[in-house]
């Protein structure tokens, strides 16, 4: 293994690093992950299934250096000791750190008194303590931090829509990926998000703890601003990558359909992960200050706790701060401001007769308020009022939860009358996202009588903005 270390064999070394990781042999296979990604792997030119392999083995040894730097008292740890090249002095009862270690250097690099690099450091235990934490959880930081940039910007997880929908696009030139879609590339497209979900969650808590310290002089609260929203622009966005996956662009890339939780023990893991996002991101997410994004959050969030986490996103995504504060009035539906926030959490639980109506009624407001004053002369005088205001929403996200609503309001009014399914034809996507909560007698409650014509007019306001580029979409 030092050979290999001291060579820079580092295809040798991320095979090694593998072997003891099956064996169960923690030491090791983080001495040779550790040199093996001192140098980031690039993401640009691998294809999806060889990220999910890369991502696969810098997991494994993130989740080995964050055993480590989580360790509660690394005095007490002798294999920790061995793995950084730390000795017990029982005589002076303190701990010797030789030169050229991690710790030696990172407390050389962080001393003004320290002027001798080849000189050994004796610390106190309570001096170890602090070191050891610090360098350990500095160097998950890092090495997660640059990961996590490549990652965001890697053209696998960018999917060119051009020649899967019109068959024509310059590759040479396209700066996304040119893929031919299957069960097999949605599995490797969804493991390596979820496993990027898994990497950045080992860091979050301590995400850029020494910007944050370094402001101090600031006070708290730009600490607590600073640190918090570092955090949520990048859970953020990862859940609403999620949420692409899951439900992306165009059928041919897969959809939940083919999703499959037995697969892969990191994949339950990865949307156990997930879930914890949403649930943090809704408790915190709120209509001020202006926030863009605030529309296309709210409806990815919710989906992915309505879909994965039913039974307790009923409670906690009713407790949200967007859902408890003073509505804004881009947000009021109707003569008399009716909260169509609340609609919306109301439609994706789908446990009240008036479920349905409520997500129509949303997707009528909110496609109103896009359209501009030529289209909305064929509407009905209540929506005018509203045709100057502006909501940002990404038009994906968005027209999943239409197919939701429509699909919904197809099948509950045929069950409604018919008691059955016969004689409906909807995407397989659609009848596995209906079906998994499917309550029969709910169905038959829903208000579906006479819906279908409240969508026609907001639907084909949509589609002529969308073809004729009426619309400013996030």
């Amino acid at each position: 293994m030092f050979k290999i270390i001291r060579l820079n064999e580092f295809e040798k070394l991320s095979e090694l690093a593998s072997s003891f990781v099956l064996a169960n042999n923690s030491n090791p296979a983080l001495l040779c992950f550790d040199h093996y990604f001192t140098q980031t792997p690039s993401l640009v030119d691998m294809d999806i299934a060889a990220m999910e392999g890369c991502l696969t083995q810098f997991f494994d040894y993130i989740y080995i250096l964050h055993q480590v730097a989580f360790v509660v008292d690394p005095c007490t740890e002798p294999r920790v000791w061995k793995l950084l090249g730390a000795k017990w002095n029982e005589l002076e009862e303190k701990f010797l750190i030789p030169p050229g270690t991690l710790l030696h250097h990172h407390a050389m690099r962080s001393s003004t008194i320290i002027s001798d690099s080849s000189i050994p450091l004796k610390f106190t235990q309570n001096q170890y303590a602090e070191v050891f934490h610090s360098a350990i959880r500095e160097r998950l930081l890092d090495r997660v931090t640059r990961e996590n940039d490549m990652c965001r910007k890697a053209p696998a997880l960018s999917v060119c829509l051009r020649p899967i929908v019109y068959g024509d696009c310059n590759a040479t030139l396209c700066p996304r990926s040119h893929i031919n879609p299957d069960s097999e590339w949605f599995q490797h497209w969804l493991s390596v998000h979820l496993l990027q979900i898994l990497v950045y969650h080992s860091v979050w808590r301590i995400q850029y703890r020494a910007e944050m310290l370094s402001q101090q002089r600031w006070g708290f609260q730009f600490i607590y601003f600073l640190t918090s929203r570092t955090d949520k622009v990048f859970r953020r966005f990862w859940i609403l990558k999620l949420h692409e996956v899951l439900n992306p662009p165009h059928f041919s890339l897969g959809s939940s359909a083919n999703v499959n939780l037995n697969n892969s023990v990191k994949i339950r893991k990865g949307f156990g992960v997930a879930i914890e996002w949403v649930r943090a991101i809704s408790y915190t997410l709120d209509f001020w200050p202006s926030n863009y994004d605030f529309l296309t959050i709210a409806l990815g969030a919710a989906d992915l706790a309505f879909t994965f986490d039913r039974k307790e996103a009923s409670v906690y995504m009713f407790r949200s701060e967007f859902a408890r504060e003073r509505c804004p009035q881009e947000y009021l539906r109707g003569q008399d401001a009716q909260n169509s926030i609340l609609e919306v959490l109301v439609s994706f639980r789908n446990k009240e007769p008036s479920s349905l109506l409520m997500g129509i009624l949303f997707i009528r407001y909110a496609t109103l308020l896009w359209a501009p004053p030529s289209i909305l002369t064929a509407v009905n005088t209540i929506f005018r009022h509203v045709m100057e205001v502006k909501i940002a929403v990404d038009i994906n996200v968005f027209l999943n939860f239409i197919e939701k609503i429509c699909g919904l309001l197809i099948v509950c009014n045929r069950y409604r009358w018919n008691q059955s399914f016969h004689n409906i034809t909807l995407p397989s996507s659609w009848w596995v996202s209906i079906l998994t909560d499917f309550d029969s007698i709910q169905a038959s409650q829903q208000d579906s009588t006479g819906r279908f014509w409240l969508l026609l007019q907001p639907l084909g306001a949509l589609l002529r903005g969308l073809y004729f580029s009426y619309y400013s979409i996030g």
